[in-house]
C-alpha cells in the first residue's frame, strides 16, 4: 500500500504544479487606439507621465491632475489646490497645442507643443521648435511631455 501512495502523491503535486502554469497566463493587453485630434478627444483627465526639458523634471508634477475640457480651459489640482491655465489648437489642422498657466511650476508647460500622439491612454507632445515663441517656457527644442489618461 505505501509503494502505491508514494506514485499518487506525486503524481497529485505534478497536477497541482501544472494547474497552477495553466490558471497564471498572463493577460493579454490591449494596444492604444490613436484617435483623431479634436476638442473632445483630448478633454480628459490626466497626469504628467514623463516631462523633459534640459533635464527630467517630471517629478515636478507628481500629485497633479490635469482636467483638459472642450471649452479650452484647463484645471490642475493638487491636493486642495486648483491652478486655472487655457489651452488651444495652435494651427488649422489640429496638429499643435499652446498651453498656459501663469502659476509656478505650471508654467514650466507653457508655450506650443506639437502633438506626436493621441491615443485612449496618453497625449505626447515634443517641442514645436518651428512654432518658438516667446511664451515657451520650455528652453529646450528638444522637450517632451506625455500626459498619461487617468
Amino acid at each position: 500500500m505505501q509503494m502505491l501512495m508514494k506514485p499518487l502523491i506525486q503524481l497529485f503535486i505534478l497536477c497541482l504544479i501544472v494547474t497552477q502554469f495553466i490558471a497564471c497566463t498572463k493577460e493579454a493587453t490591449q494596444p492604444s487606439t490613436t484617435l483623431a485630434v479634436t476638442a473632445s478627444s483630448v478633454a480628459g483627465n490626466f497626469t504628467v507621465g514623463s516631462f523633459v526639458s534640459t533635464r527630467d523634471q517630471t517629478s515636478t508634477f507628481n500629485g497633479f491632475t490635469f482636467t483638459f475640457k472642450e471649452n479650452g480651459t484647463i484645471v490642475a489640482t493638487k491636493d486642495s489646490d486648483t491652478f486655472n491655465g487655457t489651452w488651444k489648437f495652435d494651427d488649422s489642422n489640429n496638429t499643435e497645442i499652446k498651453i498656459n498657466f501663469s502659476a509656478v511650476p505650471l508654467n514650466g508647460l507653457n508655450g506650443s507643443w506639437h502633438i506626436e500622439d493621441l491615443t485612449d491612454d496618453h497625449l505626447y507632445l515634443t517641442d514645436d521648435s518651428s512654432a518658438e515663441d516667446a511664451n515657451d517656457d520650455h528652453p529646450s527644442n528638444q522637450s517632451s511631455l506625455e500626459f498619461e489618461r487617468d
